[in-house]
């Protein structure tokens, strides 16, 4: 792993990583944040929820196309199934919960680095069921 680029305007991440071997960059603003993406091309980005908000998906697609091979982790309070499925298809490979950030952010690094996804259990079932049925976009309410 090369390195993090941390974006959180809250600064509520950044003292959970365990960085011994790590290179964070932190970023508490999303345009500056696009271009350190875009810059620094790091190995994975963690992402605050409250940076964009509803706008989020729009963000990690953002975040994608500057800094294609970026694994994006997503941090954010407790979203609805549907949401973590759209923020997902935008290029999400991970989410976690800020209550979980203590117990989990660092085994999220390390299995997000190693090309796996971190996603609940429930979660998986869900895709897995939604490819099943062809249904893999959310349908608007």
């Amino acid at each position: 792993m090369n390195n993090i680029l941390l974006i959180d305007a809250t600064d509520s991440i950044g003292h959970f990583i365990d960085d011994k071997g790590l290179s964070v960059s932190i970023c508490d603003d999303e345009i500056k944040a696009l271009g350190a993406a875009e810059s620094l091309k790091p190995s994975i980005i963690i992402l605050h929820y409250g940076i964009r908000e509803n706008g989020t998906a729009e963000y990690i697609r953002l975040l994608t196309s500057v800094s294609k091979n970026s694994k994006i982790i997503l941090i954010a309070p407790k979203l609805t199934d549907d949401e973590v499925m759209t923020l997902l298809i935008a290029g999400a490979q991970g989410y976690l919960q800020t209550d979980q950030l203590a117990q989990y952010i660092n085994k999220a690094i390390k299995v997000i680095d190693e090309g796996e996804a971190w996603i609940s259990r429930r979660l998986t079932a869900l895709v897995l069921n939604r490819l099943r049925n062809n249904r893999l976009f959310p349908s608007p309410t």
